[in-house]
């Protein structure tokens, strides 16, 4: 009688993880290196040769009491959701990270761009608001990065806020990404609950 909690607790765990891994691969979500599709359409292209613990969701819609917000990739792993917002813009961009406009100087010609940094942290808090109504609160770590390498970010910003990669810097994105520590790690489990839950919204 004494053995009997602790072996119902271990079946009960072991039928969840086959449950959700089930509804998972039911849900069309599959490993990153499994996933061949998947790894010819992912951006950035670079997160293909992050072993199989790293789970991606790309162009990720939800609905929140703001309305509907987009993000381009989502990356959950162990260390929370890491959302990639996808910039395209090629020159040379200078401004102040406290400005809403910045400049973008491509040949010659400046015109004014939206300062993503801004956007890129609006996407952190809708979506960690968006988990923690949803039973999760984990960590959301926002990266900003140039799908080009024709691209030059001349200011300063905090890389705790968020984080500004190219095609240029992939090795570092893998490094920042591989590096990232956590004091409250989530399990594998959590992480497919997390994945099945947006895939229904």
């Amino acid at each position: 009688p004494y053995h009997a909690l602790p072996i119902l607790i271990l079946t009960y765990i072991y039928s969840k993880k086959r449950y959700l891994k089930k509804q998972y691969k039911d849900s069309s979500f599959t490993k990153l290196k499994i996933d061949n599709a998947l790894e010819n359409n992912i951006i950035p292209k670079v997160l293909v040769n992050l072993n199989d613990e790293n789970y991606i969701l790309k162009n990720l819609s939800f609905k929140d009491k703001k309305g509907i917000n987009n993000i381009d990739t989502v990356l959950i792993n162990k260390i929370g959701a890491f959302i990639i917002y996808i910039k395209n813009d090629r020159g040379v961009i200078t401004g102040n990270l406290e400005d809403s406009k910045w400049k973008l100087n491509l040949n010659g010609k400046v015109k004014k761009i939206q300062n993503p940094i801004f956007l890129a942290k609006k996407q952190r808090d809708r979506f960690k608001e968006y988990l923690k109504d949803n039973g999760y609160d984990i960590n959301i770590i926002p990266i900003i990065y140039y799908n080009n390498k024709e691209i030059e970010v001349n200011l300063k910003y905090n890389v705790n806020e968020v984080a500004i990669f190219n095609e240029s810097g992939n090795e570092n994105l893998i490094e920042y990404i591989k590096s990232y520590k956590s004091k409250n790690n989530i399990s594998v489990e959590e992480i497919l609950d997390i994945i099945l839950k947006i895939k229904a919204k």
